[in-house]
């Protein structure tokens, strides 16, 4: 019994919730002789109590994501490059966001992204030193282009064409940033063996999150700040009565 009653008020929502607290309030208003709560506060509270649940959803859901794009970053960093290039990764951590653009949407992807590199930095003593700042530039920039191009080319580009473009981004801001710390152009000619590395990593993320996508991962999300819909109070009042 106690097993039932708590998986119903886990499937419970912000609208139910409200219902119940609106016809708690009816009864006692009838036991007092009381008026009865006015129909508008139930929508009042569907609203507010969904809203709520939205938020408090969306940020646990941050949470993990950036978790696990931590993760996967610490112990990228444990796996030797065979690539005697400067700045040259795996970007595997890039998996968890492009999954987070593809799914719930360029705004979580760039928190998720911002988070993981400030937590990143601070994890290793490099916050707001040369290494930290290419990697800002690298992370936003990919991030951004990789957000216009699901939101432009969803139809001509897939998922692997968006982690491509992403990927060749991400190296281009670096340079583009490392010229601008640095101060001379000879930084440019790291580009082509940047890219050599980091096309194919690129496509080996997309691929993944596209098995990701077929697994069914993480079911479709409500668009963020999407509020349950309110029930009819007039039918529900009539149902409790």
């Amino acid at each position: 019994m106690n097993e039932d009653s708590g998986y119903m008020r886990e499937r419970m929502t912000g609208t139910d919730t409200a219902l119940l607290l609106y016809r708690a309030q009816g009864r006692q208003s009838a036991v007092g002789g009381g008026a009865r709560p006015s129909r508008r506060r139930l929508v009042f509270f569907s609203q507010v109590v969904s809203g709520a649940t939205a938020s408090t959803t969306r940020l646990v859901r941050l949470a993990l994501l950036v978790s696990m794009a931590l993760i996967i970053w610490v112990v990228e960093l444990h796996i030797p490059v065979p690539l005697a290039v400067p700045g040259a990764k795996l970007g595997l951590a890039n998996v968890v966001i492009l999954y987070t653009l593809v799914t719930f949407g360029l705004r979580d992807a760039l928190v998720v992204n911002l988070l993981r590199v400030v937590l990143g930095s601070l994890l290793t003593g490099t916050f707001l030193n040369v290494s930290f700042l290419l990697a800002l530039s690298g992370g936003v920039a990919s991030t951004l282009v990789m957000g216009l191009a699901h939101a432009l080319g969803q139809r001509q580009l897939s998922v692997v064409g968006i982690s491509l473009a992403g990927a060749f981004t991400h190296n281009l801001a670096q340079v583009l940033a490392a010229i601008a710390l640095v101060g001379h152009p000879g930084v440019l000619g790291y580009l082509p063996y940047l890219l050599l590395f980091a096309l194919p990593t690129g496509f080996f993320v997309g691929m993944v999150v596209v098995v990701l996508g077929r697994s069914g991962a993480e079911p479709t999300p409500r668009p963020t700040g999407e509020v349950m819909p309110a029930v009819d109070p007039a039918s529900e009042s009539e149902r409790g009565e």
